[in-house]
C-alpha cells in the first residue's frame, strides 16, 4: 500500500505498529477469541515458552521496516485505546484520531484485511482522508 499511495498520489506513508503485550498465538490459545483486549489477559507464565521466543513473535515484524512500539501488561496502551484485534486507528500527521477501524471480532464490522480488495479499498481510503486533514474540520 505504501508503493501505491506514493506513486498515485503522492502520500508518503508513515506507519507505526503496535505489537501486543503478548504474542497473538498464546492470546488465542489462552483466550480463544480477542473480541477485546481487556477481555482475557492472561500471564506469560500462561504462554508456551516457544511463543515467546523472538523468532516467533516481535522478530517477524522487522523485515515490514515498520517502527514497532512493544506494548507490554503494564503499560497496556492497546487497553487503554479500547482496542480490539485487527483494529486500526489511523492517525493525521498532527496526532489526531482520523479513523478508527475495527475488525469483525471486536465490532462485527467487515473486515479491512489489506489481502482482500475491500480491505485494502477501506483502509486505504481512511489513510488518504487522514493526509488530506479530515480532522480539521472537527470542532469538539
Amino acid at each position: 500500500m505504501a508503493h501505491d499511495l506514493l506513486e498515485n498520489d503522492g502520500i508518503t506513508l508513515n506507519a507505526v505498529v503496535l505489537n501486543g503485550a503478548l504474542p497473538m498465538k498464546c492470546l488465542m490459545s489462552v483466550c480463544h477469541s480477542m473480541s477485546t483486549s481487556d477481555e482475557c489477559n492472561p500471564d506469560l507464565d500462561e504462554c508456551d515458552s516457544n511463543e515467546l521466543l523472538p523468532a516467533a513473535w516481535q522478530d517477524l515484524m522487522v523485515p515490514t521496516n515498520l517502527t514497532v512500539f512493544q506494548d507490554t501488561k503494564e503499560a497496556a496502551v492497546w487497553s487503554a485505546l479500547g482496542g480490539g484485534h485487527d483494529d486500526m486507528y489511523i492517525f493525521d500527521s498532527k496526532g489526531r484520531l482520523s479513523s478508527f477501524l475495527c475488525s469483525s471480532m471486536s465490532c462485527g464490522a467487515e473486515d479491512h484485511d489489506v489481502r482482500d480488495d475491500w480491505g485494502y479499498f477501506t483502509t486505504r481510503s481512511a489513510v488518504v482522508n487522514a493526509t488530506k486533514g479530515a480532522c480539521d474540520n472537527y470542532h469538539a
